[in-house]
């Protein structure tokens, strides 16, 4: 297990042994080689690791809340408390864009915050040429599969995508540059640093089997409507859809895995900016 601390020859600090270097002094750290066997991942302190995942996993729908209240007060104070007008404001598809937008760039400006001593090491993660390839190969593989089970299971039964992509669709159509850069850039960046950087990391310190179960079924339960439940219907439509999700995250933590975080980075947009694309020119057709 990962969870021990290296003591800087040079200045005595104690700290992470996941990290090169010591973050006081940039004194190497002469047990990194034999303590890291992948140093091609974005290591972090654990502590940084939990936070970025509670970060990303619940804070999306914190800051999703906080934005919903001013909303709300901007609408009471334009239309009147249950009116149709209100509740037409509310619910349409504008607000519910402007939402995801807010909702994902305060995300996104915590999450780097949150690893800014960091952000050279970052940065490196996506410079490679290397990984924006193979990002894109592994991104094309997971559409494949995805593709694959999704024709076998229309032999079977015929779904019509569960909540969370129907949602999705309807804003891609009505704002479609906002949401490329919404879901095909911006949502893929926050989602990588949460499972991957966070969950998947701090899983591998433990285990790589565990990393990989928990981190494909938490990515995977993110995309499903708990409340389906009410409806024996939407029950069976989203856990039929449940396995795509979990296809692509074991794509995606295979890619980190294996290559990196640009590559898993490069992987989720790219699969992301083609089912975006896809909506769009369907739209128009």
């Amino acid at each position: 297990m990962l969870f021990k601390f290296h003591k800087c020859r040079q200045c005595q600090n104690e700290y992470d042994i996941t990290l090169d270097e010591c973050p006081r002094c940039r004194y190497h750290n002469e047990e990194f080689d034999d303590a890291i066997k992948q140093k091609n991942l974005f290591w972090l302190p654990y502590s940084r690791q939990i936070a970025l995942f509670l970060i990303g996993a619940l804070g999306f729908q914190i800051i999703g809340f906080i934005v919903s209240i001013f909303i709300s007060i901007y609408a009471t104070s334009h239309f009147e408390i249950n009116s149709e007008e209100y509740l037409a404001f509310i619910e349409s598809t504008k607000i519910n864009a402007i939402l995801q937008l807010a909702s994902y760039l305060l995300l996104f400006i915590v999450l780097v915050l949150t690893i800014v001593p960091f952000l050279k090491k970052l940065y490196n993660q996506f410079a490679s040429v290397k990984a924006l390839i193979k990002g894109i190969s592994y991104g094309l593989l997971g559409l494949g599969l995805s593709s694959i089970y999704g024709l076998i299971l229309s032999q079977f039964y015929q779904t019509d995508g569960n909540a969370n992509q129907s949602s999705i669709e309807t804003i891609v159509n009505a704002f479609p540059l906002t949401s490329l850069l919404l879901f095909g850039f911006i949502g893929p960046f926050c989602e990588e640093l949460t499972y991957r950087s966070g969950l998947f990391n701090f899983a591998l310190r433990i285990n790589k089997a565990v990393a990989y179960a928990i981190t494909i079924v938490i990515f995977a339960l993110i995309h499903f409507d708990f409340q389906s439940f009410s409806d024996t219907d939407l029950l069976i439509n989203e856990l039929l859809n449940l396995p795509s999700y979990a296809i692509g995250a074991s794509v995606l933590c295979y890619a980190y895995d294996k290559d990196g975080l640009g590559s898993s980075t490069y992987a989720h947009i790219t699969n992301n900016v083609f089912s975006i694309a896809v909506i769009i020119i369907q739209g128009l057709i």
